[in-house]
């Protein structure tokens, strides 16, 4: 994938599929990106109401058959432990925002 070095791919924790689908969408993404965007766009369910813009489906894709590739999972699971990875950036950008308020 064009702007992902093969360098941070190989970085990525190989433990088991969830921890590579973590480090693989921070290396291809940024966690700034992941903290502020969805899988599809849409309505946020954390109370705020705020809008989310879709990742790049592209850079979605590339991490889904990258990480089959690599495990043989199937395409739900990927997706759900990417929807994990968002939440989680999510909830860690928000305590950030807060600790920095303070």
């Amino acid at each position: 994938m064009q702007g992902v070095s093969q360098r941070l791919i190989d970085r990525c924790n190989d433990q088991d599929y969830r921890k590579y689908t973590s480090d693989l969408l921070v290396a291809v993404f940024g966690r700034e990106t992941l903290a502020t965007h969805s899988l599809k766009g849409g309505k946020a369910f954390n109370g705020t109401h705020v809008r989310k813009d879709a990742l790049d489906q592209e850079k979605v894709e590339f991490v889904i058959s990258t990480v089959q590739g690599k495990f043989k999972v199937d395409k739900d699971r990927v997706k759900l432990a990417m929807t994990t990875k968002l939440n989680n950036e999510s909830k860690m950008l928000r305590k950030r925002i807060a600790v920095a308020e303070n």
